[in-house]
């Protein structure tokens, strides 16, 4: 009898080990991952901030994927925090609760930094908010396309999330193009007007 039960635990470990990361029929529905790895502080860029006599900002993005995952290509979910573009960034509490909840289920999730401020007094300043938002948001965007085969990023899969503010950075990303842009956004628009840069 303990021999049989030797070999039974013997073959049900190499069974458990010898079993594919993950289920490809399950993949993007249930979590068929375990453990999420999170790399940080990835440079994609700096711009002008919103205080013009600031020097430029740098931008960084926290990159999740599923631990030993080995697919080429896997769909990309990148999101930008909330804070009415004044107050939040990358990291806040509720970004790996959302991560964790993609990644497992074979996602790529990428938190990204955008550039914060605006005068409460001008509803042209919170429209460029939300551009400098949208713009930052593009930029990242951009790098992670220039760096898809290193993050292992398939472009035809391509999710713009975001969490207030942010999500109204994701709509701008999503649906407008260049040519919608507002000419308010344009530097050379207001310099020297009644809210200048402000």
């Amino acid at each position: 009898m303990r021999f049989i039960l030797s070999c039974f635990l013997i073959i049900n470990t190499i069974l458990l080990v010898a079993q594919p990361v993950c289920n490809s029929e399950n993949r993007y529905i249930d979590s068929v991952f375990s453990q999420v790895d999170i790399t940080t502080n990835i440079w994609f860029g700096n711009a002008n901030p919103f205080n013009p006599f600031s020097s430029n900002q740098d931008l960084y993005l926290d990159f999740y994927e599923p631990h030993g995952d080995t697919a080429s290509a896997r769909p990309l979910i990148i999101h930008a925090f909330g804070g009415g573009f004044l107050s939040g960034n990358r990291t806040s509490d509720d970004i790996p609760y959302w991560a964790d909840q993609y990644v497992k289920k074979g996602y790529v999730f990428v938190s990204i930094d955008y550039r914060l401020g605006y005068n409460p007094t001008s509803a042209s300043s919170v429209e460029r908010a939300a551009y400098r938002c949208a713009q930052d948001y593009n930029a990242a965007l951009r790098f992670l396309a220039d760096n898809a085969s290193t993050y292992r990023i398939d472009l035809n899969n391509v999710i713009v999330t975001g969490n207030s503010a942010g999500s109204i950075g994701a709509l701008i990303v999503a649906f407008m193009d260049d040519n919608d842009r507002p000419g308010f956004t344009y530097l050379h628009h207001f310099r020297g007007k009644r809210f200048g840069l402000f």
